[in-house]
């Protein structure tokens, strides 16, 4: 197993691919002004992809509450330009 970085574009909703088997998201932060997100990943060679798909929400937007009730993983990340990001990420 390793873990890889993957930048997250700053969208309403979006996908991100893994190369190997998706294991575990580790975290999700700011790092040098780009949403990013570490995950455990098991076999990166093995020629098998999967997808996580992604939500991100603004402070006081409005929120669909099968975002909330569906997700995998969230986190909040404050980021240093002043915006706050609600994270929410799926498996599939």
């Amino acid at each position: 197993m390793k873990i890889y970085k993957y930048k997250i574009p700053v969208t309403d909703s979006g996908e991100i691919t893994i190369h190997g088997t998706f294991v575990k998201i580790l975290k999700v932060a700011e790092q040098n002004g780009d949403l990013c997100m570490w995950a455990l990943i098991s076999d990166p060679e093995c020629g098998h992809e999967d997808t996580l798909t992604y939500t991100i929400i603004g402070t006081g937007n409005e929120v669909d509450a099968r975002v909330i009730a569906n997700s995998l993983y969230n986190k909040t990340v404050v980021m240093s330009d002043g915006f706050v990001w609600h994270v929410f990420i799926f498996n599939g």
